[in-house]
C-alpha cells in the first residue's frame, strides 16, 4: 500500500485536527491488525505565480510560437516525462479501495515545480533548439502569493 496523506493542522493546544476525519478513519480501518508508521510533515508552499508566469507565459509560449507546437500538449508531455506520478487513493465506508497514478502540477510545492520546469526547459531547448531565457533569478524561490 502506498503512503496515505491526510491534511491536518495542529491547534494552539498542540492537538492534531484532521481536515477529513471520516476518510482517515476509513483508511485506518482497512489496516486493522497491521503495524504502520506515522509521519508528520509541515506543509510547504505551493507553486508560485512567478513560476507559472515563467512556465506558461514565457517558456511554453516561446516554444509554441517558434515551433508551431501546442503549449497545452508541451505541458502534458513535460508532466509525463519530468515529474513523478502521485498515487491517489479513496476508501469508501465498506473499506473498499480505489487508486490510481496521476501527474499534476496543481499540488506541487515550489521546489517540485522548479525541478519539473528545469527538466522541461532543458528538454525543450535541446529537442527544439530554442533558447529559453531566465527572466527573473528568483523564480525558483517561494513567495507568499500562490495559485490554487
Amino acid at each position: 500500500m502506498q503512503n496515505l496523506l491526510f491534511p491536518a493542522c495542529v491547534d494552539d493546544t498542540g492537538a492534531l485536527r484532521l481536515d477529513d476525519r471520516r476518510r482517515f478513519d476509513g483508511a485506518v480501518k482497512v489496516l486493522a491488525g497491521k503495524r504502520v508508521f506515522v509521519r508528520i510533515e509541515q506543509e510547504r508552499g505551493r507553486r508560485s505565480l512567478k513560476q507559472l508566469a515563467t512556465w506558461w507565459g514565457l517558456w511554453l509560449d516561446i516554444v509554441a510560437r517558434e515551433t508551431g507546437s501546442d503549449a497545452d500538449e508541451l505541458h502534458e508531455y513535460c508532466k509525463q516525462h519530468f515529474m513523478p506520478a502521485r498515487h491517489i487513493q479513496f476508501v469508501n465506508a465498506h473499506g473498499e479501495l480505489a487508486e490510481d497514478e496521476i501527474r499534476t502540477t496543481r499540488k506541487l510545492n515550489t521546489a517540485e515545480m522548479a525541478d519539473m520546469m528545469e527538466k522541461g526547459r532543458a528538454w525543450m531547448q535541446s529537442f527544439f533548439g530554442v533558447t529559453l531565457p531566465e527572466p527573473d533569478p528568483n523564480w525558483r524561490q517561494h513567495e507568499d502569493e500562490v495559485v490554487t
